[in-house]
């Protein structure tokens, strides 16, 4: 449950720490939703809450007091109808005319990120609903898409001058596929999913349209799954190369990402 006694335990916390320059961060799916704390200075999130997104309103609204103390809050739509594209291209009238295209049918709202992305920035559809709800909120929110956070905290990990690496970065049923030539991107593609067959299906297919070799491509997988550790299995059995950043605890690996979030806007 969103609401009781985790959650009450975590705002006595914040309330009573009152960290300087701390951060709450929101990642938005389908079906559930996640609530991070970050302390000042700090790589790992102090307080993580999963719970329904059904239940996102209720718990929001507890947060609501704390959250004002927050100096940063970031929300992450995890929208499947994302892409990039140059920022010498950009227009908010190309950026989502681009995207229809993309996925041949005409979309609901579009934002678009100017990043660090190598001159390139990240379209993408949101819940023009819940971002209203989160800027009335959290005044002080501002919004991306997952994807340009793993593909930052991925690239942050590389060296420049490297062989293929292919990150797979699950959100519930939307797959972003990334792959890198040492820090350069030369792949992004979205795919929908629902088993662990798909999953596998589109990870190779991807590899493949690159000439990738299987049996020695280094490949990383994260996310939120609700097979993830059967994704995994299926993935090493083709991949044996296929690996976690975190792979202690899957249900830590949320946090293991947002951490590199930190990292990455330091």
């Amino acid at each position: 449950m969103a609401t009781g006694r985790k959650t009450d335990d975590i705002l006595k916390a914040l309330s009573t720490s009152r960290p300087e320059q701390s951060e709450l961060v929101i990642v938005l799916r389908m079906e559930t939703a996640t609530i991070c704390a970050f302390q000042n200075a700090s790589s790992s999130a102090d307080h993580i809450l999963n719970f329904p997104t059904a239940e996102l309103n209720t718990t929001l609204e507890a947060f609501q007091v704390s959250g004002k103390d927050f100096d940063d809050v970031t929300v992450f739509f995890t929208d499947i109808e994302s892409t990039l594209m140059p920022i010498a291209l950009s227009s908010e009238e190309c950026s989502k005319d681009y995207l229809n295209c993309l996925y041949q049918r005409e979309l609901g709202s579009v934002l678009s990120n100017q990043s660090s992305l190598m001159g390139m920035e990240v379209i993408y559809t949101y819940s023009k609903e819940w971002h209203e709800k989160m800027l009335s909120m959290f005044p002080q929110a501002h919004f991306h898409h997952i994807s340009e956070l793993v593909i930052l905290a991925t690239a942050s990990t590389l060296q420049h001058h490297g062989d293929y690496v292919l990150h797979a970065h699950l959100e519930e049923e939307h797959l972003f596929v990334m792959t890198f030539k040492g820090k350069d991107l030369v792949f992004f593609n979205t795919f929908p999913v629902k088993g662990e067959t798909d999953v596998l299906y589109f990870i190779l297919h991807s590899m493949d349209s690159l000439g990738i070799d299987y049996q020695v491509a280094a490949v990383q997988l994260s996310g939120y799954h609700k097979n993830m550790k059967s994704v995994t299995h299926l993935l090493k059995s083709y991949c044996p190369q296929a690996q976690m950043p975190r792979p202690s605890d899957w249900e830590d690996d949320l946090e293991h990402v947002l951490s590199k979030h930190r990292l990455c806007a330091s």
